[in-house]
């Protein structure tokens, strides 16, 4: 049977307390669905900002949005989305929270299946997307491989216990109505019951490998979303409170076996996310965690802890007895690559973790690891755990003290055994041995120092090393065989240290994984910039100009990629105004999708300085708001930017006397970063930034430029951007070379201008040699059509630049 979808109307429940700087991207994405009827319930928990009025404003323009007001706060999401769910008129429900939004399609998409197929929810798949590292991932993928409809719901399938939110699901209305399904009030994580509730009365449930939703997390904030208060004791204490009403349900209902399957999604997913919190939080917090979940982990029933890993088993063990350290060791353990930092044991061929809670109550069944297979590897490939002691620098010298563990006396006291430290240089690759001293043997460790000289490895310069990153290693070599540990820094205060010597300023550091690493200073730098000083801040010192009518004539364009840029945009606006060439630029500032403030601050700027443009998009990112802007550029040469940057002093001018001088397509200016030490000063093409620049005119002038693909700091001449019909890339990765390679194969005249300074802002790096995986297949496919893209254009191109693009 066929349904109209257009005579049913969709209900989206929206609950926002002090959501001000989000709400609004929310509401435009709800009411931007391709299905029109949609009901839009703003359910204000009595908002002390801005929010209420946002709502209203949507209501007064648009009859589909409807408030639903409350005169208290509830603490928590539970209660506005039950007002939500007895105020709704439409056939159907759905969740958006007020930080989140909706993809275009996800109504129609949902409601299609629903009348379709005719369950009782349908689901598809949210889509994570961290602001902060502009990643998106698939949230359950497992779940959401194909169209699919489960009759039975949760009883025939426990595996939708992984996907416990409440969000990036279609509900019936008359389904919630008639089994009674409400979220608990007045407590965090209440999607947990509401979800488990709502799986095990649905007669069916639909699974759509459509993205339907975009949960936003991770964002920079001062009021942290309830899944990131990890750090408050209320969370777990919620948490556990949900979980023991949700079993109560269950078991009311007979569902002793799904009990279980909950159980054991409570011990993989929902404790290991409290690592960090456990492992940085103090005695106090420590004692309260334990208080909260070791009594809910006892009342678990053997079937639960059967249906769980033996690393499962170990954690909850170890904080049933008061254990943080055994329940720490057990993440160490899956966080670096199954280096053991416990201690094992092994009786009548069995393996157990950690001798110091054998012979407590069902120990033997808790503790039994010999299924991992930790006993018996040789030496090459054995994963021997390192654990520093000591981490200090004196006079260019590197002092470590460490503990690597001997298993099952693996070493003995008479052994010939040698220690090599090794301190390996990233980039280029480089080690560099140092010998160990103060060996020790005994029955649980191996003991040694290490002293590493600084002054003949991190401060010697090397072409290429400029701010490289160092990584220390310890090998163990025994009996003609040999194995390679990193050197944990775990619970060691490395933060202090520092190595001052030719190359700059180096710090120690703790790295992902929890070993240690130096790289360029990136702390407190200010007595450590040496010459190089502060130069981004150039534009400190300099007026303010007053606004200007608009020139008849624009000599250059810059568009400028924005996105929740209200920390960055005080600093790139006044490198921008104060640029003297400013008053003759066309400036076309693109938001693209601003969840904070710099909507605001945008249109504030553009409305100061009649030379000003904001062009306004949903989020399609970088890419797609370049291109956006170029649309607008009125002017005969362009450049970009992002709001997250600084350009230098005078750069627009600069590179615009170098093009005219000599007529260029393409102006190159000198590529800079802040506020860490300098990088890419070794880059082949940086040769041409000398006093030599000035009789740079052409390509075969300079070759190496083709390697200088950033689109930051260089003028291109738009005739030649838009009759090449070059674009940016898709990415992820070298999305500018698609521009700035052709262009520069194809301009007729290049120039370079070495005083036209931009400066990037350095971003956060957390990565050692271990963090990182060894290729990026997705980067390397990008670069493939690239190299492909360039190929085809030889035919247009002259011998020496087809040569170059070869």
């Amino acid at each position: 049977m066929r349904y109209d979808s257009s005579a049913y109307t969709v209900s989206v429940i929206v609950g926002a307390y002090n959501a001000s700087a989000t709400l609004d991207r929310a509401l435009r994405s709800a009411l931007a669905q391709t299905h029109q009827r949609v009901e839009v319930l703003v359910v204000d928990d009595a908002s002390t900002d801005g929010t209420l009025a946002l709502a209203q404003h949507y209501a007064h323009h648009d009859r589909r949005v409807r408030i639903v007001p409350r005169s208290h706060n509830s603490g928590g999401v539970g209660a506005p989305r039950n007002s939500g769910i007895d105020a709704a008129t439409g056939q159907f429900v759905m969740f958006l929270d007020a930080d989140d939004e909706l993809p275009h399609k996800a109504v129609e998409t949902l409601l299609a299946a629903a009348l379709a197929i005719g369950s009782d929810i349908t689901a598809g798949r949210a889509l994570r997307v961290n602001l902060a590292k502009n990643e998106t991932t698939v949230w359950q993928p497992q779940l959401y491989g194909a169209d699919r409809t489960v009759t039975g719901g949760l009883r025939t399938m426990p595996e939708l216990f992984d996907d416990p939110i409440a969000a990036a699901k279609l509900y019936r209305l008359s389904f919630l109505h008639h089994n009674g399904i409400r979220f608990p009030e007045n407590v965090y994580f209440e999607d947990t019951f509401f979800s488990t509730a709502a799986g095990y009365c649905a007669r069916s449930i639909t699974l759509l490998k459509t993205p339907v939703y975009r949960w936003m997390w991770e964002r920079e904030s001062d009021a942290p979303s309830i899944t990131n208060r990890r750090g408050e004791l209320r969370s777990i204490r919620d948490r556990v409170r949900v979980h023991q009403w949700t079993d109560a349900f269950l078991q009311h209902n007979g569902a002793h076996e799904l009990v279980a399957h909950k159980a054991a999604k409570f011990l993989s997913h929902d404790l290991r996310l409290y690592t960090p919190e456990l492992r940085t939080g103090d005695e106090a917090f420590r004692q309260g965690f334990l208080q909260a979940v070791a009594p809910y982990l006892r009342t678990f029933t053997p079937e639960a802890y059967d249906l769980c890993g033996p690393l499962e088993r170990v954690r909850a063990f170890g904080l049933m007895h008061g254990r943080v350290d055994i329940a720490l060791s057990v993440a160490d353990f899956d966080q670096r690559r199954g280096v053991l930092s416990s201690d094992l044991v092994e009786r009548d061929g069995r393996v157990y973790w950690s001798a110091s809670l054998l012979g407590r109550p069902h120990a033997e069944l808790f503790l039994d690891v010999t299924d991992l297979d930790l006993v018996g590897a040789p030496l090459a490939d054995a994963r021997l755990f390192n654990q520093a002691t000591r981490a200090e620098i004196r006079d260019g010298e590197l002092h470590v003290s460490g503990l690597i563990r001997n298993q099952f006396g693996r070493f003995g006291p008479k052994d010939k055994l040698e220690l090599v430290a090794v301190l390996r240089r990233r980039r280029p690759k480089g080690d560099f041995p140092f010998p160990v001293s103060g060996v020790e043997v005994d029955d649980e460790y191996v003991r040694f120092h290490a002293t590493v000289g600084l002054d003949e490895t991190v401060g010697r310069r090397v072409a290429g090393a400029t701010g490289t990153r160092w990584n220390l290693f310890v090998q163990v070599r025994n009996r003609g065989a040999r194995t390679t540990t990193t050197v944990c820094v775990r619970g060691l205060d490395v933060s202090e240290e520092r190595y001052r010597g030719a190359t700059g300023t180096y710090e120690t550091y703790e790295t992902v994984s929890g070993n240690l690493a130096l790289r360029p200073e990136t702390g407190k730098r200010s007595q450590d910039l040496g010459g190089r000083c502060a130069p981004w801040l150039w534009w400190a010192s300099a007026p303010t100009p007053e606004p200007r009518p608009a020139p008849r004539r624009y000599a250059a364009s810059l568009v400028v990629h924005c996105h929740n840029d209200e920390y960055n945009l005080y600093e790139f606006l006044n490198s921008l105004v104060a640029q003297r060439a400013f008053p003759k630029a066309q400036v076309l500032l693109v938001d693209d999708g601003s969840a904070d403030s710099t909507p605001g601050r945008l249109a504030e700027f553009a409305a100061t300085y009649p030379n000003v443009s904001v062009i306004s998009q949903f989020r399609m990112g970088r890419r797609a708001a370049l291109d956006h802007g170029v649309r607008y550029v009125e002017a005969p040469y362009v450049m970009f930017a992002q709001a997250r940057d600084i350009l230098g002093e005078d750069v627009i001018g600069r590179l615009l006397k170098r093009a005219h001088a000599v007529d260029a397509d393409v102006v190159v200016g000198r590529p800079d970063n802040f506020p860490g030490p300098q990088r890419g000063g070794d880059e082949p093409w940086m040769r041409y930034f000398d006093k030599q620049a000035v009789h740079i005119e052409h390509l075969d002038d300079a070759p190496y430029l083709v390697f200088s693909t950033s689109l930051r700091g260089k003028l291109v001449r738009t005739r030649l951007l838009r009759g090449q019909r070059l674009r940016l890339g898709h990415g992820p990765g070298h999305e500018d070379a698609w521009i700035t390679v052709p262009a520069l194969l194809h301009a007729h005249t290049v120039a370079v201008a070495p005083g036209a300074t931009t400066y990037e802002r350095d971003r956060a790096q957390r990565d050692s040699l271990f963090d990182l995986p060894w290729n990026d297949p997705v980067s390397t496919q990008e670069l493939v059509r690239l190299c492909a893209f360039l190929l085809r254009r030889l035919g247009s191109l002259s011998p020496r630049s087809a040569r170059l693009a070869q």
